[in-house]
């Protein structure tokens, strides 16, 4: 009798060591199945969500630009931006670039 018993055990637990691999691989497969059907599940106009945003956000960056680039035309501060670099020219610094032996090379 207890050889009988240790006989279905080991039958019962055989049959559950194929049963476990072949629920997860019946899962697997109808998960496969399945996923690339509600891959495209997607509402209506969904397919313009990108380009909504990225439009938006130009004109959003743009209107900002126009309205800076108004305020400082408005401002005065694109007036005359010729004689800026006359101004630069004319500040008194001391000559950090050019070397000594190249000034004394010069005077001789």
């Amino acid at each position: 009798m207890n050889q009988t018993r240790k006989q279905v055990s080991i039958a019962v637990l055989q049959t559950r060591i194929l049963t476990v691999p072949a629920a997860v691989l019946a899962v697997v497969i109808s998960l496969v199945a399945v996923l690339p059907a509600s891959a495209h599940d997607a509402p209506s106009g969904s397919e313009w969500v990108m380009a909504d945003w990225m439009f938006l956000s130009f004109v959003i960056f743009a209107g900002a630009a126009f309205i800076a680039f108004l305020f400082a035309l408005k401002s005065g501060l694109l007036s005359n931006l010729e004689d800026a670099k006359y101004y630069v020219l004319e500040i008194d610094e001391s000559d950090y670039y050019t070397p000594d032996w190249a000034k004394t090379e010069g005077d001789t």
